[in-house]
């Protein structure tokens, strides 16, 4: 279950097939469904830093809106709906 943080977390366990630990990496339902909830976290500090005229801000926050704009653009997902800012 997502539990919000920003970073995927890396899973480690045994493995039957090697001696050592396994590393399990999130999939792409889990890294869609985290990246959604950062792109809509970001827009809405995004919003809040424009209204306050925050400019510096505002430009670290955007940094992060065109990242998670590539990640889910690239995952195939419809931004259009959610994507308030549009930049």
């Amino acid at each position: 279950m997502f539990d919000g943080r920003r970073k995927f977390d890396i899973c480690v366990a045994p493995s039957h097939k090697c001696s050592g630990m396994e590393i399990v990496m999130p999939s792409n339902g889990e890294i869609i469904e985290r990246s959604i909830y950062d792109f809509q976290k970001v827009q809405k500090r995004m919003l809040l830093a424009k209204k306050e005229n925050a400019v510096e801000t505002y430009a670290d926050l955007k940094e992060d809106y065109i990242s998670l704009k590539v990640i889910l653009t690239s995952l195939g997902v419809n931004l259009t709906p959610i994507d308030k800012i549009n930049e």
